[in-house]
């Protein structure tokens, strides 16, 4: 396991883009925290792990997960201005406490049907959310337990199973 310690870049304000490099499998709790000019990141296929808060604060625009991340901590992308729409990956198995929350700009996120559960205000004051769309059935998604205020009332959520159409509530 290579990481990207605690706290590496953390408040780095002139930090406006970084290309991680292959190997990296762990970013830790705080790593880009408060790096308010950073608008670009590229992660390495292999990454595994995001720490909490490790992108709060900061300019993404859009952030692009690979495949193989599997654990999102908690608010780890709380309070991210300018990020529009979020794909995540098949095989994370949670939306933690307030992942997006304060991310006023979020239009859209795709969940995969291998989400176990959702936390509490994990979209929290997400404003523009309109639409989740959940890769799997509707008995599917009933059947995993939400937080508290998870979501602003106005988003819908449309399911679109692998199979292909999709339908709302």
């Amino acid at each position: 396991v290579i990481s990207l310690g605690c706290k590496s870049f953390y408040k780095c304000t002139l930090l406006e883009s970084i290309t991680l490099p292959d190997g990296i499998t762990n970013i830790e709790d705080h790593a880009f925290f408060g790096c308010k000019s950073l608008t670009s990141i590229l992660l390495p296929e292999g990454l595994e792990s995001i720490g909490r808060l490790a992108f709060k604060g900061t300019a993404l625009k859009k952030i692009s997960l690979p495949y193989s991340v599997t654990s999102i901590g908690d608010a780890a992308f709380e309070e991210c201005p300018f990020l529009k729409d979020v794909t995540l990956p098949d095989g994370l198995t949670a939306i933690e406490e307030a992942l997006f929350k304060g991310c006023p700009k979020l239009e859209s996120v795709t969940v995969p049907n291998s989400i176990t559960y959702i936390r509490g205000a994990a979209f929290a004051l997400c404003e523009s959310l309109k639409t989740i769309i959940y890769l799997g059935t509707q008995e599917e998604w009933e059947k995993i337990p939400k937080g508290r205020e998870w979501k602003p009332d106005h988003t819908e959520v449309l399911f679109q199973p692998i199979s292909g159409a999709s339908k709302s509530i």
